[in-house]
């Protein structure tokens, strides 16, 4: 197979320079798609050996297109991470001043990370949604309405577009969390996290049990988040990140417990704990 990374675009997006971190000096060719469901499609179809895709963020949370993909319409395994610290700009063509903007264009995320400075410095303004950030700044650069995009200041700049309000996100710590996904699971590596998606049975004190296994073990817990089984109202999916890899002796116990006392357990895939990456 090509050894080609797929990643959600378009070009300059946060999600291509996440993939661009998570490949370093090997980055082979990318592969621009333009949905998360499309990235999954590229690797499950042998396009690409790998994708990268959003999955949570510091601020909003999770990344829901990324986690029901993972858990009801793909087969992928999460190989990899990246955390890295996101700046949203707004910026506009040159000559158009703020208070001319009528609407903001940009990725739901970006949109939902910066609600509050929007509120303050655009009362009244529509905002619309685009699938990136990138895509939004091409938009408004080849649009002759006066539109504002939030988007990275590389992308101002390729663009040729002028920041007019940098640093809009609510929080300073502002961070995304992506994921690597292939069809192949990685080889044992230490220091790796496990991610991990049980149902639970519809019975009291299901859950307690399954989190018991890991605190019996001493097994440190990363995150916890619930999805719905789209079974029926009140039965929920949970992804779980511990510390450990998959193949550890501890995990493997663990895993063995929750098989008796979980009504379905998947293993997501395990793969290096990432390292802060400041860009």
């Amino acid at each position: 197979m090509i050894k080609r990374t797929a990643y959600l675009g378009p070009k300059l997006s946060f999600c291509e320079q996440a993939a661009k971190l998570h490949t370093g000096q090997e980055q082979g060719e990318m592969l621009e798609c333009s949905t998360i469901a499309g990235v999954f499609a590229a690797v499950e179809e042998g396009k690409a050996w790998q994708g990268i895709v959003p999955i949570e963020n510091s601020c909003e949370g999770s990344v829901n297109e990324t986690l029901d993909l993972l858990a009801y319409d793909s087969g992928l395994a999460i190989t990899g991470e990246i955390i890295m610290p996101v700046k949203h700009h707004v910026m506009v063509r040159e000559g158009l001043r703020t208070e001319e903007v009528t609407h903001i264009l940009s990725h739901p995320q970006a949109l939902a990370q910066c609600r509050k400075n929007l509120r303050h410095h655009f009362p009244g303004v529509r905002l619309r949604e685009l699938p990136s950030t990138a895509e939004a700044a091409r938009m408004v650069a080849l649009s002759d309405k006066p539109w504002a995009a939030l988007a990275s200041a590389g992308a101002a700049t390729a663009y040729g577009l002028s920041v007019i309000i940098p640093d809009m996100h609510d929080y300073p710590n502002n961070e995304t969390r992506f994921v690597a996904i292939s069809r192949e699971a990685n080889a044992y590596v230490p220091e790796s996290k496990t991610s991990l998606l049980i149902h639970t049975r519809n019975v009291p004190g299901a859950l307690y049990e399954c989190l018991h296994e890991f605190a019996l073990r001493e097994i440190n817990l990363n995150k916890i988040e619930s999805r719905p089984a789209r079974t029926r109202i009140g039965e929920y999916m949970f992804f779980i990140d511990i510390e450990g890899h998959k193949d550890d002796v501890t995990v493997q116990s663990a895993v063995a417990a929750l098989l008796q006392s979980a009504a379905a357990l998947r293993i997501l895939g395990s793969y290096p704990a990432a390292r802060f990456a400041g860009v």
